[in-house]
């Protein structure tokens, strides 16, 4: 039986090791890089991982962050944005 950590285990986890990382949309290379270093000098078995791409809006609308005096809501691949409507 695999013998999971708790979701407040998780939770914290995720916490600390993106306490540094401004989680924007898009493929971020900082999360890429930051599991590669992680995953180094594991065993092949250890180094299994799952990446879930999540919160894809279903209706057009704009948020407006005011930390980050962005508005989101807009097509953004993380590398460029443009005015059209995300859908």
């Amino acid at each position: 039986m695999l013998t999971l950590p708790s979701e407040g285990s998780l939770q914290n986890w995720l916490k600390d090791w993106l306490k540094d990382i401004a989680l924007e949309p898009g493929v971020m290379p900082a999360i890429l890089e930051g599991l590669k270093t992680r995953l180094h000098g594991l065993p092949e078995r250890e180094r299994t991982c799952v990446l879930i791409f999540d919160e894809m809006s279903i209706k057009e609308h704009l948020q407006y962050d005011s930390r980050s005096d962005t508005v989101y809501g807009f097509v953004d691949t993380g590398k460029e944005r443009n005015p059209q409507m995300a859908i």
